[in-house]
C-alpha cells in the first residue's frame, strides 16, 4: 500500500493543473517499496486523502499501457517495469 499511495502522490503532481486543491508529497515517497511489482501496479489508483473535487486517477494496465487524468487534463502512454521495481513510463502515445 505505501508504493501504492507513492505512486498516487507523485502522479496527482504531475498531472494537478486545475485542481483547486494542493498536491501533496505523502512522507512513503522518500521511501520505495521493495514489494512493487507489475501485477500490483495494474489497475485504478486514486489519490490516498480524497481531497481532491476533480477526480485525478492513473489506470496502469496489464498490456504496458497507462492513462491518467487530474479531471482536467490527461495523458496516456507507456510504463514497463524492471525487476529490481524499476519504474520507466513515456507519455504522449
Amino acid at each position: 500500500m505505501t508504493a501504492r499511495r507513492w505512486l498516487v502522490g507523485a502522479t496527482a503532481v504531475a498531472l494537478v493543473g486545475c485542481s483547486s486543491s494542493p498536491a501533496k508529497s505523502p512522507a512513503s515517497a522518500r521511501t520505495p517499496s521493495p514489494a512493487l511489482t507489475p501485477a500490483a501496479l495494474t489497475g485504478r489508483w486514486i489519490p490516498a486523502d480524497h481531497t481532491y473535487r476533480t477526480h485525478p486517477q492513473v489506470v496502469f494496465v496489464a498490456n504496458g499501457r497507462y492513462n491518467a487524468t487530474d479531471g482536467c487534463n490527461s495523458t496516456a502512454g507507456r510504463w514497463v517495469m524492471g525487476p529490481g521495481g524499476e519504474f520507466v513510463a513515456t507519455g504522449g502515445s
